[in-house]
């Protein structure tokens, strides 16, 4: 596991419902360029789900891969928790988790999974 991914694993592990702003300031801090033309979405691209833009393929796949490793998850999360954090993504927001002929903004955050190689479903 590189130093970057082991980072944001012990981040998430102390810091409960850690939103994307969270962890794009934890890549400053690590100085890690996040920066570039790619969203984070739902697993099916038809759905129109986004859950955060702006980053690039190297950023995505450290998240990706806590994810496929199951030591974190994705919980849905209110966006007022994005508001406080003082960004949030310019989309309507979804209501709920099915598919929109336009994208919208499903907010999200990640949390360590209680047993490791369990994990929930947004």
């Amino acid at each position: 596991m590189n130093d970057v991914k082991k980072a944001v694993l012990e981040f998430i592990r102390t810091h409960k419902q850690t939103s994307y702003v969270e962890l794009e300031e934890l890549f400053e801090q690590l100085g890690f360029d996040y920066r570039g033309n790619y969203a984070a979405g739902a697993k099916s691209r038809e759905s129109n789900l986004i859950t955060w833009s702006g980053w690039n393929v190297e950023a995505l796949n450290v998240i990706g891969e806590l994810l496929a490793e199951n030591l974190i998850e994705q919980i849905r999360v209110h966006p007022v928790i994005y508001f406080i954090d003082g960004e949030g993504l310019t989309l309507p927001i979804a209501k709920t988790t099915r598919a929109y002929k336009e994208p919208h903004w499903l907010p999200i955050a990640f949390s360590a999974c209680e047993q490791e190689g369990i994990k929930r479903n947004v």
